[in-house]
């Protein structure tokens, strides 16, 4: 077998003071370190990958996230600007039934005065026994025609 670099480097600085090394053992732990090596590689290089990929969720998550906010954004406007429109219609509304009221007044006014009026018809009619009422019916017929 050949000797390794770690031989040979502790073979130049050994003295006779020191214990000898066993060639085989150096071989053994050199191949050793070598596999701990290759598995350290493949370890950092899963590490790399599963960090790229928790990177890559995590970028994706924050644009979702930002979309998210952004869609938010753009459906409150838009029902607030719903909301200030139904609340422009509903005071337009409000408005225009002012009209209605004063309308509802009048026709109140004239629906009291058609009863006022019928209800001195009535009493002509049953004062004179049909006297002023027969003529006044005689004048109807004449206008619209007799019934």
């Amino acid at each position: 077998m050949s000797k390794s670099i770690l031989q040979s480097a502790f073979d130049a600085k050994s003295t006779s003071t020191t214990v000898p090394l066993d060639p085989t053992l150096l071989d053994d732990l050199e191949k050793k370190a070598l596999n701990i090596s290759i598995t350290l590689n493949e370890y950092l290089s899963k590490l790399r990958s599963k960090m790229h990929d928790m990177s890559l969720s995590t970028y994706q998550s924050v644009h979702i996230h930002a979309e998210s906010i952004q869609e938010l954004c753009n459906e409150t406007e838009s029902a607030t600007q719903r909301a200030l429109e139904m609340i422009n219609a509903v005071d337009e509304l409000s408005h225009d039934m002012n009209g209605v009221m004063v309308l509802s007044e009048q026709i109140e006014s004239i629906r009291a005065s058609l009863e006022w009026l019928e209800s001195v018809v009535d009493q002509t009619t049953n004062e004179s026994n049909f006297g002023l009422s027969s003529t006044f019916t005689q004048i109807m017929s004449g206008v619209f025609g007799s019934k």
